[in-house]
């Protein structure tokens, strides 16, 4: 029992991490209007730090 009940916490977990996401933009811009990041710089800072 504790094992089903610890899994589908962990799986709910999970679910509600990946929906309350927070949005990746698809490019910070500056105040001069220059583009500071994209969104694939974003993902591979992430990918960096997840390894």
């Amino acid at each position: 029992m504790t094992l089903i009940v610890g899994l589908t916490v962990l799986v709910w977990l999970a679910v509600r991490t990946y929906q309350f996401a927070p949005q990746i933009p698809d490019r910070v811009i500056g105040p001069g209007g220059a583009i500071i990041l994209t969104a694939d710089d974003i993902r591979a800072g992430q990918e960096v730090f997840l390894k």
